[in-house]
């Protein structure tokens, strides 16, 4: 159940930044956190690793210097997924014999989280190369089995005495990786994450697909008009697969249109976020239209059409939100667009028609 503040840096912060085996130990509280502020005061090994790492992570999706240097805000962010994590430590039960105990770690999770939320693209990046790794967080599964029964270790190494005598007591194991978002949560845990995951708006519009919590657009549309953040967003998603992140960024661009039309009053901003988000959409097929003249990627399933990224490039053609030849810098790429836009109609029939009116309807309401 180690480590404590005293290895925090080493063992939980630095890999999570720079990659490699999280070691997660009994909930850190108030008292850690200030122990560790106190350890910044001066440069140490640990901290400068951090910081370079959290460079190495920023130069790679920003043209220009980030502040990287760690602060009491950055620590508070990644106690609070310590502590996450620590709610899913199969050791932690002992931890929990009180439902205070329980509680006051929720309570001092919830309150550092609370953060000024980033609003530059440079505060974007500097915060993503913190926590941008979280979402992908695995955990090492171990199945033992031997000639009188199994055991699993979520997490954990097995005991040496589990495996001796391996050929006499016919010990096997089996390793396998899971996705920590796609492991049972609780309800508080579920919560929590949420709020952690709002506090990096680039990780969030960096990981569509996620497990959880569902991606939404309207948190994070606001950021796409920084033309650098979308930019940068469009090319990570062309480099993931539009046929892997198109499903969620479709389905919660349809979610943030039903939203709108509503006869109560829309949330505030979803209209704007529409219009972005279309924008983002129309701006990925442009990219792709400058690379490639091949259609395989403007495929729909008509059993999944919400899921469909090319009925949204459709829709936003239909409601004039593709832009000019000005603008796209030529009538031939305008054309391919326009051509591109056409031709999921013949693949969703009467649904084509039915995305453009509740598309029509949200930018009118």
């Amino acid at each position: 159940m180690e480590p404590g503040p005293d290895s925090f840096l080493r063992d939980f912060v630095r890999p999570l930044v720079a990659g490699g085996e999280l070691h997660v130990g009994r909930p850190l509280d108030a008292e850690d956190l200030s122990a560790l502020e106190a350890e910044l005061v001066l440069t140490t090994e640990e901290s400068l690793s951090i910081e370079l790492a959290r460079q190495a992570v920023a130069s790679e999706l920003w043209l220009y210097p980030v502040p990287t240097t760690l602060d009491r805000g950055d620590l508070a962010l990644t106690l609070a997924l310590h502590n996450l994590l620590f709610m899913s430590h199969p050791g932690g039960d002992r931890w929990w014999l009180r439902s205070s105990s329980q509680e006051r770690v929720r309570a001092f999770i919830v309150w550092c989280l609370e953060r000024p939320l980033p609003r530059s693209g440079e505060e974007l990046v500097a915060r993503h190369s913190l926590l941008g790794r979280f979402p992908d967080l695995t955990r090492t599964d171990v199945d033992v089995r031997f000639w009188a029964g199994h055991r699993t270790f979520q997490g954990q190494r097995p005991p040496q005495r589990l495996l001796r005598w391996r050929g006499l007591r016919g010990v096997r194991e089996q390793r396998h990786q899971v996705r920590w978002l796609a492991t049972e949560l609780s309800d508080v845990q579920r919560e929590l994450l949420a709020l952690l995951l709002r506090q990096s708006p680039l990780t969030d519009l960096l990981s569509p697909q996620r497990p959880f919590p569902p991606f939404e657009w309207l948190p994070v549309a606001r950021h796409l008009s920084d033309r650098h953040v979308c930019r940068l967003v469009c090319h990570r998603y062309l480099e993931q697969g539009l046929e892997q992140v198109g499903p969620a960024l479709a389905a919660a661009f349809w979610r943030l249109v039903d939203s709108i039309d509503l006869r109560i009053p829309a949330p505030e901003g979803s209209r704007t976020a529409v219009k972005l988000v279309a924008g983002l959409v129309v701006y990925l097929y442009a990219l792709l239209a400058m690379a490639t003249d091949k259609k395989d990627h403007l495929r729909v399933d008509p059993a999944h059409p919400n899921e469909a990224l090319p009925a949204v490039l459709m829709v936003a053609a239909r409601c004039g939100l593709v832009p000019g030849v000005e603008v796209l810098g030529g009538g031939e790429l305008r054309e391919r667009l326009e051509e591109w836009a056409g031709l999921p109609a013949t693949q969703l029939g009467d649904a084509a028609d039915d995305f453009t009116r509740r598309l029509e309807a949200a930018l009118a309401a």
